[in-house]
């Protein structure tokens, strides 16, 4: 958690805390979502679970929005993000309400459609979220902020996660109540992100990302003839802003070691019983490893006043590795404990996964011009997202059924460390003026 005097000034700030309540309310939704859906496309007895039905789902879901993300970038970076924030929930209930209708007979083509619409427009609205937030927090606190505003809202995303397995499993509620609350949540959302002003959350008007009502049209079209030259100036913006573009260059890297990695303990885990699919031990592992991301929220702003970013991300990343290719195999080696080891190393690779998420969303939000902002978080998502989808698929070679297998965790563990040593080289031979590491 930040320091005592960092927090109190983070919480002291009316403008972070509606944002904050809006942010917990839509992932919360996002989570009771995401268990609905998944049931219907891969828990579900009818459904495979697999690698291949992984990378699949992964793909199918992940890749569209992030295909054309710094297309829509533009127009976040043009758009109120109020009004992104408020019109968002209202989009994504009524594409939820046509997968309630559906039911669990749909097809999943159908459910597949709807699914990539509704977390196209979800992530869409996430750039937003990080985007806004440094017009409603001073760049001194922006760090402490990004240490519990986007960990907050991971945390929802997993209450949400477990509520709606709830529902699922003892009480045999269904994938349409779910949905339905996920509904109820969204519109609470959209109510609170009423509270702002229209102008409040930025874009900053004659920054040179806004524009007035009266050439919106021609502004527009203007902006989509023009968006592979405007995606060269924010990656040239990125290139003269060392300590972003590298951040950004560290989080997709680490993403697919992550997802190697979160591939097979899903295997692992699901299979942790024999035959059949023990969705207990799925829950424990989520769990775990939810806790590590919590914890992050604590553990990061203390170390970074320790630390340099340098020494604090390539010590995360190292144990990453160690943690991997050290606990992860224990997992099937262990008769009795192999849960419970399966559980540990979620609860650290989620700890370390979320720590350097904090610290490249503080990098891009303090070394980003505002007007660049909302396509740069379009082009992380891009990587975030892609990188992912590529574990993914790597994963349908590498991991069998029952998730036993050696190569794999390896492979992540070597991807970790290697991440670790370019990115300590990378911020030796070109620091920040200004910057600790």
């Amino acid at each position: 958690m930040p320091n005592d005097s960092d927090l109190r000034q983070i919480l002291a700030l009316a403008g972070w805390r509606r944002l904050l309540v809006v942010r917990l309310a839509s992932q919360g939704a996002d989570g009771v979502f995401q268990a609905g859906l998944a049931w219907l496309v891969l828990l579900s007895p009818e459904r495979q679970q697999s690698p291949a039905a992984v990378a699949g789902a992964a793909a199918l879901i992940l890749l569209p929005f992030s295909l054309i993300g710094p297309v829509t970038g533009v127009f976040l970076d043009r758009w109120s993000r109020r009004q992104v924030l408020v019109g968002g929930q209202l989009l994504r209930i009524v594409l939820v309400l046509l997968l309630i209708l559906l039911g669990e007979s749909a097809g999943l083509v159908a459910v597949y459609a709807l699914a990539i619409s509704m977390l196209a427009v979800n992530r869409f609205m996430l750039a937003a979220f990080s985007a806004a937030l440094p017009h409603v927090v001073p760049r001194r606190l922006l760090l402490s902020a990004n240490a519990v505003t986007p960990t907050a809202g991971t945390a929802a995303v997993v209450a949400g996660l477990m509520a709606g397995s709830l529902v699922l499993g003892p009480f045999a509620g269904g994938s349409s109540l779910v949905l339905l609350t996920a509904c109820v949540l969204l519109a609470v959302a959209a109510m609170l992100a009423l509270r702002f002003g229209a102008c409040d959350l930025g874009p900053d008007l004659g920054s040179g990302a806004a524009s007035g009502a009266g050439s919106a049209e021609a502004s527009w079209g203007q902006d989509l003839r023009e968006v592979a030259r405007d995606l060269l100036r924010v990656l040239r913006h990125l290139r003269t802003h060392a300590a972003a573009g590298r951040a950004l260059v560290l989080i997709t890297a680490h993403r697919f070691c992550f997802g190697l990695w979160s591939v097979q303990a899903l295997m692992l885990a699901l299979h942790a019983g024999g035959a059949g699919r023990d969705l207990p031990a799925v829950a424990v592992v989520l769990g775990c490893s939810a806790a590590g991301y919590v914890s992050a929220a604590v553990v990061t702003p203390l170390a970074r006043a320790r630390f340099t970013d340098r020494a604090w991300i390539t010590s995360v990343l190292l144990v990453s590795g160690v943690t991997s290719a050290g606990l992860t195999p224990l997992a099937w080696l262990l008769a009795d404990g192999g849960v419970a080891a399966l559980a540990l190393a979620g609860a650290v690779i989620g700890l370390a996964a979320q720590s350097i998420k904090i610290c490249v969303d503080t990098a891009v939000q303090r070394h980003v011009d505002d007007a660049f902002l909302g396509r740069a978080f379009s082009l992380y998502d891009v990587g975030f997202n892609v990188s992912f989808v590529l574990a993914a698929v790597a994963a349908i070679g590498l991991v069998p059924l029952d998730g036993r297998t050696w190569v794999a965790p390896v492979i992540a563990a070597l991807g970790f460390t290697g991440a670790a040593i370019t990115y300590d080289r990378a911020s030796r031979r070109h620091p920040v003026p200004g910057v600790r590491g």
